[in-house]
């Protein structure tokens, strides 16, 4: 019994320490995971680089997804505007030709607009207003998305889609003016409430797919919008150069004409 007594009071004496020693270990480790966890918070980077290669995978995959929906959304629009516009016959069949520079230029500004900065630019929206779902803050954060969008988002768009395409400067500067206030009617319309619900409901995570979702509809308007005011133009060009076309032959036929009653005038 004195043994045994022994062996307890032997065992006691190893392994209550290395218990003790464990649960400090195990406390110290949550500590540090703690403090290193607050660290990447603060300074916005990701704990590892097996989190950072998954965080890439994420964005350019939904980078990827707003690209499509821009480009389908272009798409759509000049296979609705070519069927407007385009006399087939019921036994023919219907030849479609694409713009694929002008889809083209919708899905670069998907990919490295919409996916990136503007991502950055809500992100920066939860800096400012707070990441909590009060109504409050979802209203700042739509008020403030209200104020962005006509200052920067829309004219970036069309000057990115314009030079894209290969429009000059000043050209691209000329279609937004006249395109401007269209789109903010648009814009005033159209996200108010998508943004509300976004901003409510979706993770920050998923906030590119929903926006991309909520912009194929914005890029059909914004595309027709753009392919009507393109239109009218080439219009009106068309139409000035018959116009002056018309007068230059009229002011022939005066020239040829005094020329030709000088002439026998002469001869009598």
């Amino acid at each position: 019994a004195r043994q045994n007594i022994l062996y307890i009071q032997l065992d006691a004496a190893i392994v209550v320490p290395m218990m003790a020693i464990s649960v400090r270990l195990a406390l110290w480790r949550q500590r540090a995971a703690r403090r290193l966890q607050t660290c990447c918070t603060v300074s916005g980077l990701a704990p590892s680089v097996p989190s950072q290669a998954m965080h890439l995978r994420q964005w350019a995959h939904q980078a990827l997804k707003a690209s499509s929906l821009a480009a389908a959304a272009d798409l759509t629009c000049q296979w609705f505007l070519s069927q407007q516009h385009e006399k087939v016959a019921s036994d023919a069949s219907f030849l479609w030709s694409v713009d694929w520079r002008r889809t083209s230029s919708y899905a670069s500004f998907g990919v490295f607009y919409v996916s990136w900065i503007q991502r950055l630019v809500y992100r920066r929206f939860d800096a400012w207003f707070g990441l909590g779902c009060a109504t409050s803050v979802i209203v700042k954060k739509v008020a403030a998305d209200m104020i962005y969008g006509p200052i920067v988002y829309i004219p970036v768009f069309y000057l990115w889609t314009g030079l894209w395409q290969g429009r000059s400067l000043t050209a691209c500067v000329q279609n937004l003016r006249s395109c401007c206030w269209d789109t903010v009617q648009a814009y005033f319309i159209l996200w108010p409430g998508l943004m509300f619900c976004i901003f409510r409901f979706v993770p920050e995570a998923q906030r590119v797919v929903c926006l991309a979702a909520g912009g194929y509809l914005e890029k059909v308007i914004y595309s027709w919008i753009d392919l009507g005011h393109h239109q009218r133009a080439v219009e009106a060009t068309r139409r000035a150069a018959t116009v002056s076309a018309g007068s230059l032959a009229g002011l022939c036929d005066q020239s040829v004409g005094m020329a030709t009653v000088a002439v026998v005038r002469s001869m009598c």
